[in-house]
């Protein structure tokens, strides 16, 4: 949440020494960063899947509903009615699946370069 100028912390600022320590974004930093996330590569593909998975099964839902409204409702089809709630409690149960195994996949490589920095700071002691 941005406080007051547009400054980020716990109070919605940022202290001046805050300020002076904030690393700045370039290109080497990058680098470094992607450096870490290099032997994990195909897990974090697999999280951007999952990410556009989610996306897609997330407009399902919305799409059902317009055809339980404009078919079975209107055209009194309790066959068809009850098709298309078990699609949307499908596509719910399948959203929710891939945003878990999303987190998952992320926390795991979230730890991997947690792990994988801490022994890199200790090797260096």
């Amino acid at each position: 949440m941005a406080g007051p100028g547009g400054h980020f912390g716990p109070r919605g600022f940022l202290t001046e020494e805050e300020k002076q320590n904030m690393p700045r974004v370039t290109g080497t930093l990058i680098k470094r960063i992607l450096g870490y996330l290099k032997p994990y590569w195909v897990q974090f593909l697999l999280v951007f899947v999952t990410i556009l998975l989610s996306s897609v099964v997330g407009l399902l839902p919305s799409i059902i509903t317009g055809r339980i409204v404009d078919e079975a409702l209107i055209g009194r089809d309790m066959k068809l009615l009850i098709e298309l709630l078990l699609m949307a409690l499908g596509t719910l149960a399948v959203s929710q699946v891939v945003n878990v195994l999303s987190g998952y996949i992320s926390a795991w490589i979230s730890r991997r370069i947690i792990f994988d920095m801490k022994n890199q700071m200790y090797d260096h002691s």
